[in-house]
């Protein structure tokens, strides 16, 4: 992905380009990150970009749409439709997975602050998609429904 950074003073700002798929089902970047807060852009298709049902046990996130539209699930089934300009606030624990629900790429932004007082695990109720198992999940905690 395309990020250009430019000090200002203390500050960053930070340009994104969006990136092509390029034949793959999903692009991610982290753009910013400090020691509470992390921002990640994530590029999804439609065809296998989706994520595993997983819990954060130590970040609150709220996930904002772009472009394209997204479909988050909660552990019990229930599921709500993103589109651009809409955003879903998850807290720390809470069990969830997405997919991309639209022909166009799912282009969508994660703000995560992470609680210093909780162990930070990305917590598994069902396991990994095949596309999920390249080392970045290493550590993970998986549990039973």
């Amino acid at each position: 992905m395309a990020i250009e950074r430019e000090a200002v003073g203390r500050m960053e700002v930070i340009r994104y380009e969006t990136p092509s798929l390029d034949g793959s089902p999903k692009r991610s970047a982290n753009i910013a990150r400090s020691d509470l807060l992390t921002v990640n852009m994530q590029v999804v298709s439609r065809d296998g970009g989706e994520t595993n049902l997983h819990a954060h046990s130590a970040q609150d996130a709220v996930w904002f749409v772009l472009a394209g539209r997204a479909r988050f699930y909660g552990k019990d089934g229930e599921s709500v439709e993103l589109g651009p300009k809409d955003a879903l606030f998850i807290p720390k624990g809470t069990p969830y997975w997405f997919e991309s629900v639209s022909d166009e790429p799912l282009e969508i932004m994660r703000n995560a602050a992470t609680d210093p007082a909780i162990k930070n695990q990305r917590v598994n109720y069902e396991a990994l998609r095949e596309r999920q198992q390249d080392g970045r999940h290493a550590g993970s905690v998986y549990v039973n429904s």
